[in-house]
């Protein structure tokens, strides 16, 4: 990285693979790491495909289809019950399933204290009608943040206002 830094230069990593026959689609896995991990993560040198894979496919997915269409609802629910309450539980939503549900590393996080996290994350199963428990659930909540992440329209990871991600 510190190459990259010097040089001015970025770097994309793709996946390992053993055999040489293989080089053009890792070259592309590469090159696929560098376009997605610049527009999502810019102040980074070096962009592992591993942390784009999901980006990637949900680029792949938008050539054909409206990717927002494969959101959850209930995140937009969610979103617009911030916009006209003026709370953010969106973002702490979007914190605490970063955070792999860990209570405390999110209220630290946060800084607030872990029995109002409860609280606020019981208020949000509400607001949405789902159950967090359950592991669709909270796959299908992560994809559609970064279906929203992909999209630059979500608030919460880019600085614009929450309310231009409702629709």
């Amino acid at each position: 990285t510190e190459f990259l830094k010097k040089n001015g230069l970025f770097g994309g990593l793709s996946r390992s693979f053993d055999n040489i026959r293989d080089i053009a689609r890792y070259y592309a896995q590469s090159v696929k790491a560098i376009e997605m991990g610049s527009a999502i993560s810019p102040d980074k040198l070096l962009y592992e495909y591993e942390d784009y894979v999901m980006f990637h496919v949900i680029n792949v997915c938008s050539a054909s289809q409206d990717i927002e269409s494969f959101c959850h609802s209930s995140l937009y629910t969610l979103m617009e019950y911030d916009r006209k309450n003026g709370t953010d539980l969106t973002r702490i939503l979007y914190k605490y399933l970063t955070n792999d549900k860990k209570v405390v590393e999110t209220a630290d996080e946060l800084g607030i204290h872990r029995n109002t996290l409860s609280y606020r994350i019981a208020r949000i199963e509400q607001i949405m009608n789902v159950d967090l428990s359950k592991s669709d659930v909270l796959l299908h909540l992560l994809f559609s943040f970064n279906i929203l992440k992909y999209k630059n329209q979500a608030g919460l990871l880019n600085g614009v206002d929450k309310a231009q991600a409702i629709k």
